[in-house]
């Protein structure tokens, strides 16, 4: 429990977070909530909340959570029964969103570690959608860190192997993983294979998970649509896939900002490389500037810079070089080349 506490506080300072938690005898600490029904409440809370709220107080609310379970962790023991397998997953669940909040503020080394925790609270719930949903969401989040692909691979395959084969959000984000991969490796066949094989089973998922926009743990239409986005911008090779692009904006609530951006970046960035470099530059610009900065996650980082550095070395206008430079500037980039390459 000491060892808990203090790599929540790590996290939570590396993160620039401000919180004092509370020492662990504290009265907040015996009156937590005891009752699996609250804590399936409190889940499903912070999972609605992952896509609209800051992360640093999502942060700051997670680990207080996970501090809490493990009050009611220590008394179960080592037990086996059905209560301590519930316990472990919703332990799994808020560990899973600690790693993933960490690591979208860009803390990945802080979240690398909260991930092996969430993976191994998964394993002892004996819930093989959940192992499967943690290993992809981590191998996802990877990819943005460019992390090395055949690690995010094998953790792909082990999420397949972890659901055995019954069709739920973590086989779909595995599928998406191998896609994008793939796609960005030029291996276009196969890409395009599995993301047929994602839309296959993406049909088979239950309706609650198909129809749930605005939890994290769910996976709607839209999730599809952004994978072939991302791979049709990515994979040089790759077919363009406007509809798809068009069919995920549309989809998107309006309160998901950050995922709205992300597509219109894709947009941007297919602009800079079809030569209309002042307009893509401009796209991207008003996609970035419309977030605040704690909503500009290492995932809208990643296709915010990938617009940069498709600009030319050689760019034709003073335009285009002002549009280049004022593009860094607001990315606030190291001083160099003004295109980014």
């Amino acid at each position: 429990m000491d060892y808990v506490r203090r790599q929540i506080l790590a996290s939570l300072a590396a993160l620039g977070t401000s919180a004092v938690l509370p020492p662990l005898t504290d009265l907040r600490q015996l009156m937590g909530p005891d009752r699996i029904q609250d804590w399936d409440e409190i889940v499903w809370e912070r999972a609605l909340a992952f896509h609209t709220h800051p992360m640093p107080e999502l942060v700051r609310e997670l680990a207080q959570d996970v501090i809490d379970v493990q009050q009611n962790l220590q008394r179960l023991g080592s037990g086996t029964s059905d209560t301590a397998t519930h316990w472990h997953r919703i332990n799994a669940q808020l560990l899973c969103l600690l790693a993933r909040a960490l690591g979208s503020a860009g803390h990945s080394r802080e979240s690398r570690g909260w991930w092996n925790k969430a993976r191994e609270a998964a394993e002892k719930s004996g819930d093989g959608q959940l192992q499967a949903f943690i290993l992809a969401k981590s191998a996802i989040q990877g990819l943005y860190e460019h992390r090395p692909v055949q690690v995010l691979l094998n953790n792909a395959e082990e999420a397949l192997a972890a659901a055995n084969n019954v069709p739920c959000a973590g086989t779909v984000t595995a599928l998406a993983v191998q896609a994008q991969i793939l796609a960005m490796q030029g291996n276009v066949d196969s890409a395009l294979a599995a993301l047929r094989e994602q839309a296959r089973i993406f049909k088979l998922l239950p309706s609650s998970v198909r129809d749930d926009h605005h939890s994290t743990f769910g996976c709607p239409e839209e999730r599809l649509m952004h994978t072939r986005s991302f791979a049709s911008i990515y994979g040089s090779e790759m077919p363009r896939d406007d509809e798809a692009q068009r069919a995920a904006l549309a989809s998107y609530p309006e309160t998901n900002a950050r995922g709205r951006a992300q597509l219109r970046l894709h947009h941007a960035l297919h602009q800079v490389r079809s030569g209309d470099i002042v307009a893509g530059l401009d796209l991207a610009r008003d996609a970035v500037a419309g977030l605040p900065p704690h909503a500009q996650t290492i995932f809208v980082r990643f296709d915010a810079e990938a617009v940069l550095t498709a600009v030319p070395t050689t760019l034709q206008s003073p335009r285009q070089k002002d549009a280049a430079v004022e593009y860094r500037q607001m990315l606030a980039l190291p001083p160099g080349d003004v295109s980014g390459g």
